[in-house]
């Protein structure tokens, strides 16, 4: 309970669904043991001044897909399909020298009565993280940071959170989801592609939802080979446009 609690900085809930009991078993036996809110502590070794600019830009390309930062000061990821990308973004925490603990919880779908896996990756709570969230999220909301840096590996890390690749009639087509920001945030993050690496992103948008979507067959082809050597064995299927010699031989790639 109090390596949960405090060293891991799990909240209730969490613990809750890790061990399998209602919130209220764990409020009461922590609790009993004498453990409270008060005594978890903010690790300040991070801070924005004293990370590197990979370790920055890493964190930017994961909090601009599925990533968020709690109240509490924790960096926070959940997958239900598959786990070899958390097991990647652990390791890279972990060559940063950040704590980082992985769970996997069972829970039922909404639509069947099926029991999956829910897997969770959370890390220690840092001041850096506080300081992040105050600059992602100003107003409690996610809102893109002015000073936003992208490089290959962030760049990869926001596709594996909120990419897909689509095969069509005439080639492919490469999504990042980005309805959860505006639209003048969709064409700071449209403009920053185009200045960085000469991609002319359309922005679309499918019912309430909106995409950053991206056509020319060079330029899909040109970001998958920067992705590539990050992404995980199971989301081959991403990048598989790189290995299908009937469509790059059809504008002479080989």
């Amino acid at each position: 309970m109090y390596e949960k609690y405090i060293v891991e900085g799990l909240s209730d809930r969490e613990i809750a669904y890790l061990i399998g009991c209602g919130k209220a078993t764990v409020v009461r036996a922590r609790q009993k043991h004498g453990i409270y809110r008060e005594d978890v502590k903010m690790c300040d070794d991070y801070t924005l001044d004293n990370i590197s600019e990979d370790l920055r830009t890493f964190i930017d390309g994961l909090l601009l897909g599925d990533a968020c930062i709690t109240e509490k000061g924790n960096l926070l990821i959940t997958q239900n399909k598959r786990y070899d990308w958390l097991e990647y973004v652990k390791h890279r925490f972990q060559q940063f020298g950040l704590n980082v603990y992985f769970h996997c919880y069972k829970y039922k779908r909404r639509t069947s009565e099926v029991i999956a896996d829910l897997y969770v990756l959370s890390t220690s709570r840092y001041e850096l993280f506080r300081q992040l969230r105050e600059r992602w999220y100003p107003d409690g909301i996610k809102r893109i940071p002015n000073d936003l840096v992208i490089n290959d590996e962030g760049l990869a890390q926001w596709y594996l959170g909120d990419g897909s690749l689509t095969k069509q009639k005439n080639g492919y087509k490469l999504e990042l989801s980005t309805h959860g920001f505006t639209l003048d945030e969709n064409k700071f993050l449209q403009q920053k592609l185009k200045l960085l690496y000469g991609f002319d992103f359309r922005i679309s948008k499918k019912h309430q939802y909106r995409y950053l979507r991206l056509f020319k067959s060079k330029q899909v082809h040109a970001f998958c080979s920067i992705v590539e050597p990050f992404i995980p064995p199971s989301y081959r299927n991403k990048v598989r446009c790189l290995h299908d010699y009937q469509w790059l031989k059809s504008w002479d790639v080989i």
